[in-house]
């Protein structure tokens, strides 16, 4: 893949958490390995900011970290600085969706993947499957939400690599606006 079409992608720690090594027999171990190996392969960077950074070193596994290592040596690893206007501006609206002290928490635990990924290329890799709910529902009255894609690399169903392998595309139904409780 040409580096032009390279998408940026956000990380969440969990994903570098889960990923196991070749002997990994579990499915979420293996099928995070297997989307962090076929995003090595492909052209696509990963983000870093230092709030992520630091979650990443609290929580990566044996595998994730010789992953970063071989990330860092092709330089795929787009470390950026986050405005701290766009992010004070950003969660008090995301605040105000929530229904409850855990969904505030939950929220604060993970706005920081919004942040860059709204400074990036839009796009969010995580397992948290809540997360993704409490984001998409508050895509309803903040409209800065509604355009990130968000996708689980343990969801089989969601064909993450085919997607990495067909240029990490902003797919309508990937998008945290169509991630909304009916």
């Amino acid at each position: 893949m040409d580096r032009a079409k390279s998408k940026r992608l956000v990380i969440d720690a969990d994903v570098l958490h889960s990923a196991g090594d070749e002997k990994a027999i579990h499915p979420t171990a293996k099928r995070c390995r297997d989307f962090l190996q076929a995003m090595l392969k492909i052209c696509h960077r990963v983000v870093q900011t230092t709030a992520i950074g630091e979650e990443w070193r609290r929580h990566c596994s044996r595998f994730a970290r010789k992953w970063l290592k071989q990330m860092h040596s092709r330089k795929k690893v787009k470390q950026i600085q986050l405005s701290r206007a766009a992010a004070e501006s950003l969660l008090p609206n995301v605040e105000e969706t929530a229904k409850s002290e855990k969904e505030l928490d939950a929220v604060r635990k993970d706005i920081h993947l919004i942040h860059a990924a709204l400074a990036t290329d839009r796009s969010v890799i995580s397992c948290d499957e809540i997360a993704r709910k409490l984001f998409g529902n508050a895509s309803a009255s903040v409209a800065d939400l509604s355009p990130i894609v968000w996708v689980n690399p343990d969801h089989e169903d969601e064909t993450p690599i085919v997607w990495l392998e067909n240029g990490a595309e902003a797919e309508p139904d990937r998008m945290l606006c169509r991630q909304r409780e009916s």
